[in-house]
Order: structure tokens, then C-alpha cells, then sequence
């Protein structure tokens, strides 16, 4: 039997640089632990959930089909101080692994953000995908 490996590339220092400094611009991150929920500031195109929620009633498989058919075979994962990964999209699994995290691909047209506060932040076109099948949404808003 031989075993599936996943595609995971740790990312050069370069790299990471350049996707934090692009992926900050255009959400308007002004940090790892200052972006929406956690910030004041909300984009208008940026919704945050409790994550043991999102967990349980969307589903890391149901995140990655809806990206899948988007087109989307790699995501980029930024951390706030471990490596950074360019990973295969069936590895991709958004979580608060003791470091804020962000996912995105090339496009920066969604972004996914894990935080210390049992949040997930979905934003871009990625949101109403989300919103469309799951269907109390609204009531799974994460709060302080």
C-alpha cells in the first residue's frame, strides 16, 4: 500500500515577507493579533465566527470543497511566529495552534484568520459561500 503524502513547502523568509506584506495591505492587517475581531476596525467584506461553531457546523471539508471550486489548489499559511506554509488544499485545516494564523492564496481576494480568542474570520468572496450553507449563521457571530 503506499501512502498519500500532502504537499507542504515551508516557505523562505522572502516569501513569507512578501505575502505578509501584501496580504496586511490588502485586508488592512496591522498586525497578527490586531485584525477583526480583535481590532476595532471592521472591513466590509469581513464577518467573525466563534470557531468551535465553524468547526462543527461548516467543517474543514466543507471549507476546503467551497475553495476547491473556486478553483483554489494551494493556500499560503502565515503564522504569527512559527514557519509559514505554501500547502496543498487538502491539507489546509484553520486553527489557533498557539500562534494567530492567516490562510490565503495568490489572489488575496479571501483570507481566513484564526485567533487566540476562539475566533475565525472569513472574508472576500469566501464569506456568503460560507454563509450559503450554513444556514444560522448569524447566530454563531463571535463575541467578546
Amino acid at each position: 500500500m503506499v501512502e498519500s503524502s500532502f504537499y507542504k513547502r515551508i516557505l523562505s523568509a522572502e516569501e513569507s515577507n512578501s505575502i505578509w506584506d501584501k496580504l496586511s495591505s490588502r485586508w488592512a492587517i496591522t498586525g497578527f493579533c490586531c485584525w477583526y475581531p480583535l481590532s476595532n476596525h471592521k472591513p466590509n467584506d469581513v464577518e467573525a465566527f466563534d470557531d468551535t461553531y465553524f468547526e462543527q457546523e461548516v467543517d474543514t471539508k466543507n471549507l476546503q470543497a467551497i475553495l476547491r471550486s473556486r478553483g483554489v489548489e494551494t493556500v499560503w499559511e502565515i503564522r504569527e511566529f512559527d514557519d509559514n506554509y505554501e500547502l496543498e488544499l487538502s491539507n489546509f485545516e484553520p486553527h489557533y495552534n498557539g500562534a494567530e494564523g492567516f490562510w490565503c492564496d495568490s489572489n488575496f481576494d479571501w483570507v481566513v484568520y484564526a485567533s487566540h480568542e476562539s475566533s475565525i474570520t472569513i472574508g472576500g468572496w469566501l464569506l456568503p459561500e460560507i454563509q450559503a450553507v450554513w444556514s444560522n449563521w448569524q447566530e454563531r457571530l463571535y463575541e467578546f
